[in-house]
């Protein structure tokens, strides 16, 4: 199995270390990269293109972030060369019970599933290696 690069964009560091530590358990070959602020990934998405470094296979994206959140990174996500885009996953990783957030992610056709966090077992050996 190769090594997937997987991206944690959310605000909360202590989440991010929870669904990283349930990621290395269960997904030993991911290399993972936190952001705490969507803007940065979405910079570093277009700096790692720009310069032929790897892109992520996945992102975890939080709706709910200061500055930049989830729903404004996907419309400037959208706007990305599909070259940067068309082989990453992008997962909507939230608390959120919101029903117009779910229905939200469900009609947007770069959002592949809207994921409860934190991230369970379950849900990263449905996501990660059935991929």
């Amino acid at each position: 199995m190769n090594e997937d690069q997987i991206w944690l964009i959310d605000d909360d560091s202590i989440t991010n270390f929870v669904n990283k530590i349930i990621i290395e358990r269960n997904y030993s070959s991911a290399k993972i990269q936190e952001f705490l602020i969507a803007s940065e990934a979405l910079k570093q998405l277009q700096n790692n293109y720009a310069i032929g470094a790897e892109l992520p296979n996945f992102i975890f994206l939080d709706i709910n972030m200061p500055e930049m959140n989830g729903w404004e990174f996907l419309e400037a996500y959208k706007k990305l060369d599909p070259k940067i885009t068309d082989h990453i996953k992008l997962y909507m990783l939230t608390s959120s019970q919101n029903e117009d957030d779910v229905k939200r992610a469900d009609n947007c056709p770069v959002i592949r599933k809207f994921v409860n966090k934190p991230l369970k077992r379950d849900d990263v050996v449905e996501i990660l290696r059935a991929s």
